[in-house]
């Protein structure tokens, strides 16, 4: 018999120590049913909530390094907008191993996930939202471990719980943020194992919520980036439809030319960005990419009509 390899093995303590985490995460949200006053029993409930997502991001600090990332918008329903007036990583985004560690050090300071709140206060969306974080992080590690049927369903679970939230306060950016993110990386998931409708359909609904978002906050680097990294998922699912799933010529041209589409928005998205000074340096090389991948398309459109 043979050993497990030293990443299996960290992989496979991983998914351990999350399901840990999540149990616990469940036994606190089920002493926390109903909103009231803050009680010991209710600070105990959500400082073990804190402790779950705590276990789950230093465990994905520790074995996988990095949350790892799909393509398009590079981020997770742990990922947090940036305060005011602050900046990190690309476009806002602060760097994956750092953003885990202040996760932690959070839920380790009481549970407190999304940042500075009021001593006593306790919520319901916030145990919620733990909950979601964890299933989120949970699919992460097992859409790497190539798990996709277990990350579509932990993915899908979040996604249940995130768009509860959003649905009820739709004015919250961040709910909303949260659910779009959650979309997308359902459809990342579904692009990995094949299903391109369902991932289309995944895509459609993350862009709703980013195109409102962005018109809601021009000034938002974070808000606008997402929409072009939506218009980006959309270009790239398109193109791939057309060349794996499309039975006919004409199919194949009506689909590269909605890829062509996708593209000049995206293009026009990120110069808009420059213009408007919201676009950051790491991400100015994506619009010479938007403009290349027009140019691809047009030169597969050109041999299609050769055909």
């Amino acid at each position: 018999m043979t050993g497990m390899g030293g990443g299996d093995f960290r992989h496979a303590a991983l998914i351990r120590l999350c399901r840990v985490a999540g149990a616990e995460s469940l036994c606190s949200r089920s002493k926390l049913r109903l909103l009231g006053p803050d009680t010991p029993e209710r600070r105990h409930a959500r400082a073990r909530s804190g402790r779950a997502v705590a276990i789950t991001a230093l465990a994905l600090v520790v074995a996988v390094g990095t949350p790892p990332e799909g393509p398009g918008r590079a981020s997770g329903a742990y990922e947090q907008p940036p305060l005011a007036g602050q900046r990190g990583g690309s476009a806002g985004q602060p760097d994956k191993t750092e953003q885990a560690r202040n996760v932690v050090e959070n839920a380790r300071g009481g549970g407190e996930i999304e940042g500075p709140r009021e001593q006593g206060e306790v919520t319901i969306a916030q145990v919620l939202r733990d909950r979601a974080t964890f299933h989120s992080m949970l699919g992460d590690v097992q859409r790497e471990q190539g798990d996709l049927k277990s990350a579509a369903e932990s993915y899908g679970k979040a996604l249940q719980i995130f768009k509860g939230l959003a649905d009820a306060d739709p004015t919250s950016a961040t709910a909303q943020r949260d659910l779009a993110v959650s979309y997308d990386r359902l459809g990342d998931v579904h692009v990995a194992q094949g299903d391109l409708e369902s991932a289309a359909e995944s895509y459609a609904k993350a862009l709703q919520i980013c195109k409102r978002l962005a018109d809601a906050d021009p000034t938002s680097a974070v808000a606008q980036r997402d929409l072009a990294a939506s218009y980006q998922n959309l270009r790239l699912l398109c193109r791939a439809r057309a060349w794996e799933q499309a039975r006919s010529i004409a199919e194949r041209r009506r689909l590269l030319g909605e890829a062509r589409e996708w593209a000049e928005r995206e293009l026009r998205q990120w110069r808009a960005m420059k213009v408007s000074g919201v676009l950051a340096p790491p991400d100015e090389p994506s619009i010479d990419l938007a403009q290349r991948a027009i140019d691809e398309i047009d030169l597969e459109l050109a041999r299609l009509r050769g055909k």
